[in-house]
């Protein structure tokens, strides 16, 4: 598990344009680093709140996936970016979800995008995520 969130977000922005040109195993690779950093600090359903957005958008609609980036603003805000200092978990996760989002331009990377996502989703379980 990293310490520091800010870490963390610089590896997986590294890794950001591959992951959304399709590569898996850059994908697997950070979304075990987040669903692990973030099992504790970021309850499912918060993310389940945010990744139901996601996939209720059947296609790639460049609109909606914008207002998704004040969604997560809300959700991060309302919980607390900063704490004693550092990024919290979930200002953490929306800053590597708003990052990516901006460069979503079409629909293969918005699939990209989802799996990536889904993926977070899943790793956050596997490390005991709490509800």
């Amino acid at each position: 598990m990293y310490k520091d969130m800010e870490e963390l977000i610089k590896e997986v922005e590294r890794d950001m344009d591959e992951i959304l040109r399709g590569d898996g195993e850059k994908l697997v690779e950070n979304a075990k680093k987040i669903g692990e950093q973030i099992s504790k600090g970021v309850t499912t359903s918060q993310i389940r709140n945010i990744y139901s957005e996601v996939v209720g958008m059947r296609e790639f609609d460049k609109y909606k996936l914008q207002l998704l980036r004040a969604k997560l603003a809300y959700i991060a805000g309302k919980e607390g970016t900063i704490h004693k200092g550092k990024l919290t978990d979930i200002g953490g996760l929306q800053k590597i979800l708003d990052g990516m989002i901006r460069k979503v331009n079409d629909e293969k990377y918005f699939e990209n995008f989802k799996n990536f996502f889904e993926a977070i989703l899943a790793y956050h379980k596997y490390y005991g995520g709490k509800d």
